[in-house]
C-alpha cells in the first residue's frame, strides 16, 4: 500500500544533473540539501483607510499536516522548464526514496524544482516558500502542492548548468548586471513543487469563462489577505492532468474546483486591505 506524500514528509533531498564542472564537462554529482522552515509571513497594513479590512488581516489557518516526516529523496533533473527572476525550474524524477524501516512506499506526483543560487535569490525563494506555507489551505486548489524548501552549498569546482543570467530578456539582464555582488555565491536553495500544465495563452483561453474563473481565484486569495503583485500569463498554469497528477481540490472559500493554479509567489504579500490584483 502506498502512503501519501504530505507537504512536510521530505526531510532532505539530493539533486543530480543540475551542475557542470567549471571547465565545462557535465557532472552527475548530486547536491544534498536539508529541509528548512521558512519564516512566517508578516502582514502589511496600508495607510489608505478606505481599504483597511475591519479587524485587520485574516489570521493564518491552522495547519492540518501531521508531524514532519523523515523521507530522503533523490531527484534527477530531466529537463529545463524555464527561468524565473530568482531561479531556474526543472522537471525532476524521483530515483530513490528512503524512509524509516517498515514505512510504506511513497509514490509522489510529477514534481518540479525551482533552484536559486546566492544569498539574494535564496532570500527570494525563501519568501516564496513562506507564502506557500501561508497558503497551505488552498494548495491543490489555487496554488500547487509544495513539498518544502531545502538549503545546501554548491561544491567547489561546480557551477549550475542553467542560471537566470542566461535569460534573453534585456530588462532582466540589466537588473542582473546592476545588482550588488553576492557575498554567498555558493548557497543553494531548492523549492519542491507539484508539476502543473501549460501557462495561460491563446490556445487555452476560453473567454469569459477563463476570466471569471481567474477573478474568483483572486477574490479567494483576497479573502485570505494575499496579493500576488506579479500576476502575468506565465504565472497562471493549467491544473495538472489526472493521472498522473493529483486530483484537484475544491477551494474551501468557494466550494468549487478550478482548472488553473497560480505560481511564482516570491513578491506576494499578506495585507490588511481588501484589494486584489
Amino acid at each position: 500500500m502506498a502512503s501519501s506524500l504530505f507537504h512536510n514528509t521530505i526531510s532532505s533531498i539530493t539533486v543530480s544533473h543540475i551542475t557542470v564542472a567549471q571547465l565545462g564537462s557535465a557532472t552527475q554529482v548530486g547536491i544534498k540539501l536539508e529541509r528548512i522552515s521558512p519564516p512566517l509571513i508578516q502582514a502589511k497594513i496600508h495607510e489608505d483607510e478606505g481599504f483597511i479590512r475591519e479587524g485587520g488581516p485574516p489570521p493564518r489557518n491552522a495547519s492540518a499536516l501531521p508531524a514532519s516526516g523523515s523521507i530522503e529523496m533523490h531527484l534527477e533533473a530531466t529537463r529545463l522548464i524555464g527561468r524565473g527572476g530568482s531561479g531556474c525550474i526543472y522537471a525532476v524524477t524521483p530515483s530513490d526514496i528512503r524512509g524509516p524501516a517498515g514505512s510504506e512506499a511513497i509514490h509522489p506526483p510529477p514534481l518540479v524544482i525551482k533552484i536559486a543560487q546566492g544569498s539574494e535569490d535564496c532570500k527570494l525563494l525563501t519568501s516564496e516558500a513562506s507564502m506557500y506555507e501561508e497558503l497551505e489551505w488552498v494548495q491543490g486548489a489555487i496554488v500547487p502542492h509544495c513539498y518544502g524548501l531545502f538549503m545546501g552549498e554548491l561544491e567547489e569546482g561546480l557551477i549550475l548548468r542553467h542560471t537566470p543570467e542566461q535569460c534573453d530578456d534585456k530588462m532582466f539582464q540589466f537588473y542582473l548586471q546592476t545588482r550588488p555582488v553576492d557575498r554567498e555565491p555558493r548557497r543553494i536553495a531548492v523549492l519542491v513543487l507539484e508539476e502543473l500544465g501549460k501557462p495561460l495563452g491563446k490556445d487555452n483561453f476560453k473567454g469569459r469563462d477563463t476570466r471569471d474563473e481567474i477573478r474568483d481565484m483572486l477574490n479567494d486569495l483576497a479573502r485570505l489577505g494575499v496579493i500576488h503583485h506579479d500576476l502575468q500569463l506565465d504565472n497562471i498554469l493549467e491544473a495538472p492532468a489526472i493521472p498522473p497528477g493529483l486530483p484537484r481540490l475544491p477551494s474551501p472559500l468557494r466550494d468549487r474546483t478550478y482548472g488553473w493554479q497560480i505560481i511564482d509567489w516570491e513578491y506576494a504579500t499578506k495585507s490588511g486591505d481588501l484589494r486584489c490584483d
